[in-house]
Order: structure tokens, then C-alpha cells, then sequence
């Protein structure tokens, strides 16, 4: 039995001090845990030992407690507080001496200066709470200080430091004005350069090599020419020039020359073969940081379908590398430590993990949408994606409170639109928002328009648009914006996405026909997007071929037995639609439950 709490239960005396606040913080220390648990430990215990009996008493610190994977350290001054930081991050590095990166443990810093209460076991007060989320801001081997501790230095005496601006943290309503000290990590989390702001990976495609025959040459060029063009169509790469690129045409391309002059972290190279009429390209994709081939294959056509709209051989080689690119950032998103990732690795894992309808993926997604949020928090494309995710959340049904879901999609939306009015994106999201949530059409299309405003060939907002002029019955728009929005996305990672919307568009138009073949083309993407089912199971229904619908519904139905009639038209936006009455007796007549 405990014993009660009473008034002479005697506890630490408290007493109120300004201190230097240091929170240390083992990075992906739970991954490092899970594939080598004893040598962590034993690094990590001598590490904090090391620690204890040596820099603190050097630096006048005071370990406060001493976690599995960070400690919370106070210090009497800020002077002393950086050089123990700075000294922490010194020492750390013999404990990695003869391990791969993947196997390394990386420190990251945090340090402020505020009125805390102390007592002899605990730090408390909000001072804490923010050198724990300053140090979220440093990457692998970072120091980050607030201002307060920036302050106190003096520069090229105690430290040299980095402006980091202002940066947004959680829980902190107002931005706080973060500063690195000391060396920039090997994967910074924040930086003031442009490449770090970079959301997508650049890729740069040279001229293929045809020899010294000149005219093999000239179809070396015109295949490079092609594959940018496409590759140029998706929002997710950022493509070299076709000009920056034909300038390295006749010259032995070394990766790295490409990385340093163009700054591309992508290269596509091959050759050419050209026997009579016919074509043989041999075509490579590699990564400049490390020369590593991520894919190869070959390719056969006609020299002359060069010159057409449509190249069996270009589209062949731009939609692989496309595909390659993708996965190998899907790849790392999913398997190394999140501040180690670049920024372009976080949006594309996150955007095509949430896309996946896997709860593991989608939850991870997450976790990459926040930190990159952290990384670049006053960027708007993130935060737009993030409001998808929490919509995305509510529908499905994997938030314990979908209001709260909601509200929490608006926000994000909100603050993207505030960061960057003119985002197409955020305002195709902010739309869908407003139309698949509140079931406001007016106030829905003027939010698609005003992303048409800011980007014509923002392809969300024109599939979005698609899918509300259906729900409205207004068939030659719906089908207008439904093409236009497919045209836009050849490429797209959510190509079934695009798919099963638009054949909700076509559905609503009255193109059964097309209806179908886009909603069959999305389910053989990914059969787990369950709307697609029942749009496909209403235009056959509606197209009179009954069979297939009940095959379908029947399909949907063991996969969602407590779909019904009525829970379609209580929750779907097509319940206001003027064919909701036709819609709901064609589900019944594939054998859906009234």
C-alpha cells in the first residue's frame, strides 16, 4: 500500500536562478537502438561518464538527468555552456572511429538562457521546453543557441555563429531567432544558402553520345531535348536547362563535374545506335554525390518518331527515370535518420507515403512533413502538403477526432497562404477544404480559381475543379478540366490519384466510358483508394453492364462490408449533387445495401 502525500512529506526546495539551459539529443536514436542496441549503450554510458567527470566540472555545469538518448544539462554562465557544448561535440567523435555513417551517433544541441526553477533533482519552465525545441533545429553534429545565448558571446573569443533567422517551433506561437555555433554539420538541418531551401532534387540530362558520326549525334541531342521536356512537365524535379546541358555535348561527363557546375544531384547519360532507320539508346541514371548508377536499360524505336509529339523512346526513358528518382527518395525517406535527409527527400517520401493508403507509410509521412515544416518554416508548399494530410486523415477515418483534423488542415492551409499568398498549391488544397469538407462549391471554385490565378498549370487545382463541376452535374467543364488536368500530370507519383478524380469528374459529366477506363487505369495502380471502386461500380451500373458493377461493388464490399447507400449519400459531396438520386439507385442495382 503507497503511502499517502501529506503536508510534511519533506521535497527539494525550490528556488528560482537564471541559467544556461543545454539539452543534448542522440539523433534516430530509436533506429540506432533497434540494429545495434549493446554498442550504443556502452558508447553512449561512457560517453555520458566521460562527460560528467570531465567537461562539466571544466565548464561549470550540472547534469541534471541523464536519459537513454539525451541529457538535460545546466550551466552557470553561457560562456561556459557553449565550450561544454562545443567540447560534448568534440568528444563525440572517437566513439565513431571505424563505423559507417549509418552506424555513427550524431549529437545535436540546444542551449538557452532563462529563469528556471531549480531544485537538486529537476530543471523547470518553459526556458527548458525551448532549448528542447532549439535543439530539434540543429542537424547531426550541430550546436543551435537562442538569442539570449548569442547574445552573451563574444564572436571569434568564445565562438563564431550563424544567423539562422527567425524560426518557428512547437508549441511557441511567435518564431524564435535561432543562431548555429560553432561547425556546420554534415547534413545541417537549417542553412541560408539557396541550395537548402531546394524542395526538389535537380536532375540534368546531357546530350546522349553518338560518336564521332555526326548525324547520330544530331539524334543524341534530339532524345536529350525530348526527355527534359517531359521530365520538365512534373512538378517534383527541378530540370537543368536543355541549353546548360547540350554545352557538355562531345565531352567525357564525369558525375561530380555535373554536381559542381550544374548543381544537379541527378544525371541522365547514354549512348546511341542508329542501324538503317532503326534506333537502340542505351540510357543511364545516375547520383552525382557518389557516381552511383540508380537505373540503366535499353530502348529500340524509329529514328524518325524523334520528331513527333510522342516518342515511344523518350517517353520510355523519361517515365523510368521519373520512376527510379522517386523511389530511391522514397527509399530514403523511409530508411535514414530524418535530419539527414535533404529537403527533397522529405517532401517526395512524404507526398507519395501519403498517397499509399498504408497506415505505417502515412504515419510516416507525417513525421517527414513536420520536420521539413522545422527545417523551412516559413516555406508554404510544406505546410500545404501537411493540410492534405490531416484531411486525408479525417476522411479515412484515422483520427480518433476528425474535427479536430479538420481544424488543424485549415490552420496549416491558413498559415501557407499567409507565408505565400500567391501558392497555387495551398490554394487547390484550401479548396478542397472547402469543397469536399464544407460542401461550399462557390467558395470552393473561387479557391481553385485563385491557384489557377497564381499558376496555370497547378494540376491539383484543375483536378480538384474537375471533381466540383461533376459533383455539380456541369458536364463539358468537368470534362474540360479532367483532361487538362491529366494532360499536366504525366509523370505525376499519384498518377492514380489523378485517375480515380478525374473518373469522378467523367462520372458526374455523364462519360461513363471514360469513366471507366480511368477508374479501372487507377485500380491497377493501387486497388486500396476504395473510392475508386464505387465510382467505377456507378458507371457501370449506369452504362448498363450490370455484371461488372456487381463484381465491383462486390469487390468494395469485402473491403468495406459497412459501406452502404445511405453512408455514401450522408457523406460524400455527392449528396447535393443533382444526380445523387440516380447515383444512389445504380449503387443499389451493383448490389451496394440501401
Amino acid at each position: 500500500m503507497s503511502t499517502p502525500i501529506t503536508g510534511e512529506t519533506a521535497w527539494p526546495e525550490l528556488q528560482r536562478t537564471r541559467r544556461a539551459i543545454v539539452v543534448v539529443d542522440v539523433v534516430e536514436s530509436v533506429r540506432l537502438m533497434q540494429a545495434h542496441e549493446a554498442d550504443v549503450i556502452d558508447r553512449w554510458r561512457r560517453f555520458v561518464a566521460e562527460v560528467r567527470t570531465e567537461v562539466l566540472p571544466k565548464h561549470g555545469g550540472r547534469l541534471v538527468k541523464s536519459l537513454g538518448d539525451g541529457m538535460l544539462v545546466e550551466f552557470q554562465s553561457v560562456r561556459g555552456a557553449v565550450a561544454g557544448a562545443l567540447e560534448m561535440q568534440r568528444r563525440m567523435a572517437p566513439y565513431n572511429l571505424g563505423r559507417v555513417e549509418s552506424e555513427a551517433m550524431f549529437l545535436r544541441i540546444g542551449a538557452n538562457v532563462a529563469d528556471v526553477v531549480t531544485d537538486e533533482l529537476d530543471v523547470y519552465g518553459s526556458g527548458v521546453n525551448l532549448a528542447a525545441r532549439v535543439a530539434g533545429l540543429a542537424g547531426p553534429g550541430e550546436i543551435v543557441v537562442t538569442a539570449n545565448v548569442r547574445d552573451q558571446l563574444i564572436f571569434g573569443l568564445d565562438a563564431g555563429a550563424q544567423d539562422l533567422g527567425e524560426c518557428y517551433v512547437k508549441h511557441f506561437a511567435q518564431p524564435i531567432r535561432a543562431y548555429r555555433v560553432g561547425q556546420v554539420g554534415p547534413h545541417p538541418v537549417l542553412g541560408t544558402d539557396a541550395a537548402s531551401m531546394m524542395l526538389q532534387p535537380a536532375i540534368a540530362v546531357v546530350p546522349f553520345d553518338g560518336g564521332v558520326d555526326h548525324s547520330r549525334s544530331i539524334v543524341g541531342e534530339l532524345i536529350a531535348e525530348g526527355v527534359i521536356a517531359q521530365l520538365s512537365l512534373t512538378a517534383e524535379l527541378q530540370v537543368i536547362s536543355h541549353l546548360s546541358c547540350a554545352a557538355l555535348a562531345g565531352r567525357v561527363v564525369e558525375p561530380r563535374m555535373i554536381a559542381e557546375h550544374l548543381k544537379a544531384n541527378y544525371l541522365v547519360s547514354g549512348t546511341v545506335h542508329v542501324l538503317a532507320n532503326r534506333l537502340v539508346v542505351s540510357a543511364e541514371l545516375c547520383e552525382t554525390r557518389n557516381s552511383a548508377v540508380v537505373w540503366a536499360s535499353r530502348f529500340q524505336g524509329d529514328v524518325s518518331e524523334l520528331v513527333q509529339a510522342h516518342s515511344e523512346v523518350i517517353d520510355g526513358i523519361a517515365a523510368a527515370v521519373h520512376d527510379a528518382i522517386l523511389r530511391r527518395e522514397v527509399q530514403r525517406a523511409r530508411s535514414q535518420a530524418l535530419p539527414t535527409l535533404e529537403s527533397y527527400a522529405l517532401l517526395m517520401g512524404a507526398i507519395n507515403m501519403m498517397h499509399r493508403q498504408s497506415r505505417s507509410d502515412f504515419s510516416r509521412a507525417r513525421s517527414l512533413l513536420d520536420h521539413l515544416n522545422e527545417r523551412h518554416s516559413r516555406h508554404a508548399t510544406p505546410r500545404a502538403w501537411l493540410a492534405k494530410w490531416y484531411a486525408i486523415s479525417a476522411a479515412q477515418g484515422w483520427t480518433a477526432d476528425a474535427h479536430r483534423g479538420v481544424a488543424e488542415a485549415r490552420r496549416q492551409v491558413d498559415t501557407a497562404l499567409e507565408f505565400e499568398p500567391a501558392n497555387g498549391l495551398a490554394w487547390a488544397i484550401k479548396g478542397l477544404l472547402l469543397g469536399y469538407v464544407d460542401v461550399d462549391f462557390a467558395a470552393a471554385e473561387s479557391a481553385y480559381r485563385e491557384a489557377l490565378g497564381c499558376n496555370p498549370n497547378e494540376s491539383l487545382a484543375w483536378l480538384y475543379l474537375a471533381t466540383l463541376q461533376g459533383w455539380r452535374g456541369n458536364a463539358a467543364p468537368a470534362v474540360e478540366a479532367a483532361e487538362q488536368a491529366l494532360r499536366l500530370s504525366p509523370l505525376d507519383p499519384m498518377k492514380y490519384y489523378f485517375d480515380s478524380l478525374a473518373g469522378a469528374a467523367m462520372l458526374g459529366a455523364g462519360e461513363y466510358t471514360r469513366a471507366i477506363e480511368l477508374s479501372q487505369r487507377s485500380i491497377r495502380s493501387n486497388r486500396a483508394h476504395l473510392s475508386t471502386f464505387r465510382v467505377l461500380a456507378m458507371a457501370q451500373a449506369l452504362s448498363g453492364d450490370l455484371l461488372s458493377a456487381q463484381q465491383t461493388a462486390a469487390e468494395l464490399l469485402r473491403a468495406d462490408p459497412q459501406f452502404t447507400v445511405s453512408t455514401f449519400l450522408r457523406r460524400s459531396p455527392w449528396r447535393v449533387s443533382p444526380q445523387a438520386h440516380q447515383l444512389g439507385l445504380a449503387l443499389q442495382a451493383a448490389g451496394v445495401p440501401a
